[in-house]
């Protein structure tokens, strides 16, 4: 409730704040905009003022020279000009000129002759040190057969006192005229100096009408209001007319401290309004807030003495609004956690031993499998490990738990160790992907004796949700294991040479038997069948030795330059050799420039051999088998495509795997050995390519082979065993 109140307050005092400028803000606006309106009434009395004068003098001097009889001689204009002054006129002299501008007689001041010639009444201003003090009217005499000119010249004083002074634009108010001298732009009435009126210089008139001066913007036939700078440098609120009479300008200020002075005085009278207002509204507040919250006050200390041994919340309000209501709600919610307090410690009890359990299952379950198991951190520490890993690393918990992982476990492929961001662990912290070992991948681990052990390891991390908690390793020693598959492989291939001799004999006599002419035809169906089962245990052998030789290193890529096109379009000649029978399509699509590259080209012919074995194989009859070569920048790529059965996703994961055929070719043909795509990867593997797959069953696969154009050398160079 206090809240709320203060926050009431709060918004209170914004808006008065905002109120109060923005009355401010308005009042300013107004005030502007009538000082602006009283300028622009001043001016245009002003203006009315001179350019009256100055027609009224035109008109008197024009009637005066063209009245009949009017005599030319001194003494006549001195008569005319007491008269003149007598009736109040500020005239200082007169003279008459001949056409040549010779003086023919005058009065009074001397008044200058003009040179140019007079067809029309001509008013020229005149100025003297103090800046415009009149000006002399010129009228053509055209009388009598008279051809002469009459000057009059006129006073400004009187006229320019009256001009110039604005009491009721207080003691800033000024008014200024202007003219354009030559290129400069010349204040006629400068007060810079205290007591003296003299032309003042502004600068070329260009420049200051292009910066916006108000006196060049008069003068340049322009007329309105602006704020703008004087020439002392004040900021002043202004406005300007052109005298086209004169084609001088015509400026009236006010400084804007000035003009604005009673928006200060009525901000500063909002100012202590606002603040006597939002005083006034925070004490009421702060009452209200106090009659409002002091129930509430009440509730909330009866309510933290809620506890143990003390539920009981009796109810003492009898206000009949929500307070009362939420003490009610307050004394049920009292009830109800007295229940619960009273069997919750039952049920802690319970829930504890519940876990306990469950941890010594979880727990006897990892101390008694055989498969090392560790845990770590989302640092990378070790925070526990069971039996059968401290087992296999031969050490204790203390030499392992608490450390870093990459410490701990000393991981190593092919003979290398992985350190920093290539440790497994490490990746897997860090990708939040799960590691584990692959066919050609194979982890070894080096034990606390400086024993290095084979592995099978999975490292998983832990997550909860998207929050990463740790990871955990699980490693096998699958030393045994590999010493199986070696021996498996020692058999192999000494199986495989034991069998090549009588093999050999028994080709040999199955040839006799073909060349003997005096078999029936029954026996020749016999020998037949003995030729097909020799051929294809000839064939198994090759496969078990080349795959018994690649897997102990006794193969050697000879690389020599290859023209590689030359050699896919021969290996196709005979693709289409032997999809002839089952009249198969086959196209072959090379590159028309020659490609070379470094290879060993036997070891080309045998990968080829087999791809192309298996798409004829596994293709019915009037489909299609396509080879495509494709030049890349820094490999070239061999696509075989088929049409056939295509391969499970399931079955393409293992179908590079040793003696693995996929379940639906096995239906189709009994005689496969498994051995085929197995030798290809690892030949490829040796000549630092890949081969990958892409099938869809029943529609057809694609075997792309890729070779780099230049040979790296291996890390390690396989060397051939003497036989």
């Amino acid at each position: 409730m206090e809240r709320i109140v203060l926050q009431s307050v709060l918004l209170t005092t914004v808006t008065a704040i905002i109120l109060s400028l923005s009355a401010f803000y308005t009042t300013q606006n107004l005030m502007r905009q009538r000082v602006f309106s009283q300028l622009s009434s001043i001016i245009n009395a002003k203006e009315e003022h001179i350019i009256s004068r100055i027609n009224t003098d035109r008109e008197f001097t024009a009637l005066l020279a063209s009245g009949e009889g009017i005599k030319t001689d001194s003494a006549s204009l001195k008569v005319i000009l007491e008269e003149m002054q007598g009736r109040g006129v500020s005239v200082l002299g007169m003279s008459v000129f001949t056409k040549n501008a010779a003086v023919v007689s005058s009065t009074g001041l001397d008044v200058n002759p003009i040179n140019t010639a007079i067809t029309a009444t001509t008013m020229v201003p005149s100025k003297g040190s103090e800046g415009w003090d009149g000006y002399t009217i010129y009228s053509p005499i055209r009388t009598q057969g008279q051809e002469a000119v009459l000057g009059v010249r006129y006073s400004m004083k009187a006229l320019l006192e009256s001009i110039f002074d604005v009491p009721s634009l207080g003691d800033t108010g000024e008014v200024l005229l202007g003219q354009r001298s030559a290129n400069d732009l010349v204040l006629l009435n400068n007060e810079y100096a205290p007591g003296k009126r003299s032309p003042l210089s502004l600068g070329i008139f260009d420049e200051q009408r292009e910066e916006g001066e108000l006196m060049a913007l008069a003068i340049d036939s322009g007329a309105g209001t602006a704020s703008s700078v004087d020439y002392r440098g004040n900021d002043v609120l202004a406005a300007y007319r052109s005298l086209p009479l004169l084609g001088w300008g015509l400026v009236i200020t006010i400084h804007h401290q000035e003009a604005m002075a009673g928006t200060v005085g009525m901000a500063l009278a909002l100012f202590v309004k606002s603040v006597l207002l939002l005083v006034l509204a925070g004490y009421a507040a702060v009452i209200l807030a106090k009659r409002l919250t002091a129930p509430l006050r009440h509730l909330t200390a009866k309510m933290g003495l809620l506890g143990p041994d003390h539920w009981s919340l009796g109810r003492t309000m009898k206000t009949g609004d929500e307070v009362e209501v939420l003490e009610r709600i307050a004394a049920s919610m009292a009830n109800r956690l007295k229940k619960i307090y009273d069997n919750l410690e039952e049920e802690v009890v319970k829930r504890t031993a519940q876990l306990k359990n469950q941890y010594l299952k979880d727990r006897v379950i990892l101390d008694t499998i055989d498969h090392g198991v560790m845990t770590v951190n989302a640092a990378g520490r070790v925070t526990d490990a069971n039996p059968a890993a401290l087992q296999v690393l031969k050490c204790s918990r203390k030499k392992w738990v608490g450390f870093n992982v990459a410490d701990a476990l000393d991981i190593r492929v092919h003979h290398k160790r992985m350190q920093g961001a290539k440790h497994p662990v490490t990746l897997v912290l860090k990708k939040k992907k799960t590691v584990q070992s692959t066919p050609e991948q194979n982890f070894s681990i080096m034990r606390a004796d400086n024993i290095l052990i084979p592995i099978i390891l999975v490292v998983k991390p832990l997550m909860d949700g998207k929050k990463l908690l740790g990871a955990i390793i699980v490693f096998q020693d699958v030393t045994e294991q590999r010493r199986v598959d070696y021996l498996k492989s020692e058999f192999i291939s000494l199986a495989s040479h034991q069998l090549r001799t009588p093999l050999s004999s028994l080709q040999w006599y199955i040839e006799l038997l073909n060349n003997e002419g005096t078999v029936s035809k029954e026996q020749q169906e016999y020998i037949d069948e003995m030729e097909i089962a020799a051929k294809r245990m000839s064939n198994l052998i090759d496969s078990l030795l080349h795959a018994a030789r690649l897997e102990g290193g006794d193969i050697t890529p000879h690389n020599n330059p290859v023209n590689l096109t030359s050699v896919i379009t021969d290996l196709g000649e005979d693709l289409r050799s032997l999809g002839k029978d089952k009249k198969l399509a086959c196209v072959i699509s090379v590159p028309s420039k020659k490609v070379q590259i470094e290879t060993d080209s036997v070891l080309l012919h045998v990968v080829f051999k087999n791809l192309f074995s298996n798409a004829i194989k596994y293709t019915p009859a009037g489909g299609k088998v396509s080879v495509d070569m494709v030049v890349k920048k820094s490999s070239v790529e061999i696509a075989v495509r088929d049409t056939g059965v295509g391969i499970s996703k399931a079955d393409q994961k293992r179908l590079f795997e040793r003696l693995f055929r996929a379940d639906n070719v096995r239906k189709m043909d009994t005689d496969g050995n498994g051995l085929g795509l197995y030798i290809s990867k690892m030949i490829v593997k040796n000549l630092g390519g890949t081969i990958t797959v892409d099938s869809t069953e029943n529609k057809g696969s694609t075997f792309t082979v890729k070779l780099p154009l230049k040979v790296k050398e291996p890390k390690k160079q396989l060397k051939k065993k003497k036989k």
